[in-house]
């Protein structure tokens, strides 16, 4: 997790720059970096924003089941 949060932020160029794309405060997102993970609720909205660059599953992987994909059959994955 530590890993793709470090290429999340690369990706994004600064904590800063993160925080206001997902609307979130820098307190919040150096917080994630921290714990070296990011709140499940940002790691389904990072998947929308980078349009699948970074995945939820890759963001997350202790998640193992994801509340806004019930119903489909990859949800395990």
């Amino acid at each position: 997790m530590r890993v793709e949060l470090e290429n999340l932020l690369a990706w994004a160029g600064s904590p800063g720059y993160l925080a206001d794309l997902l609307g979130v405060s820098s307190q919040t997102v150096t917080g994630w970096r921290a714990r070296g993970r990011i709140s499940a609720t940002c790691a389904v909205d990072i998947e929308k924003l980078t349009e699948g660059l970074f995945t939820k599953r890759q963001l997350r992987p202790d998640v193992l089941e994801w509340f806004c994909d019930q119903g489909r059959e990859d949800n395990h994955l």
